[in-house]
């Protein structure tokens, strides 16, 4: 059975924008607003040039980095059902068809773990980066 485009436009949609989310990162290679103006490097510092390197293949410097750059694709998509909610309904449903206990409130609970989890990720890895004085970043 062939399938449209409409129904293909959540996927189209996230793989544009993830898209120009690479474009940005190649013209900004490795721009931090943060430290520009304060000295003091963010949670995310070194991300840019981890995914830069992890789509060269150099996944050692790449984790060197920043070793949460793996995460990135579940952030996008955490962001991406958070400012599209429309989108996060229709995952779900398509969700639910093949797997009936997934629920909306087990979903958003799951949801907000992950987030929770992702953020607690970071804070962590900032505070050893911190505590080890940046070096090599």
């Amino acid at each position: 059975m062939k399938r449209s485009l409409k129904q293909h436009k959540p996927l189209v949609l996230f793989l544009a924008l993830a898209g120009l989310l690479v474009l940005v990162l190649r013209l900004l290679n490795g721009f931090c607003m943060l430290r520009t103006l304060t000295g003091i490097p963010c949670p995310g510092c070194g991300m840019t040039r981890a995914v830069l390197s992890a789509l060269r293949g150099d996944f050692r410097a790449a984790f060197a980095y920043h070793p949460l750059w793996v995460t990135l694709p579940l952030l996008a998509w955490l962001v991406f059902c958070s400012v599209l909610p429309q989108y996060r309904k229709a995952a779900i449903d398509k969700l639910h068809a093949h797997f009936p206990c997934i629920t909306q409130a087990g979903y958003r609970r799951a949801e907000t773990v992950l987030s929770v989890l992702l953020l607690c990720a970071f804070l962590c890895v900032y505070a050893v980066r911190l505590g080890m004085g940046w070096r090599g970043i």
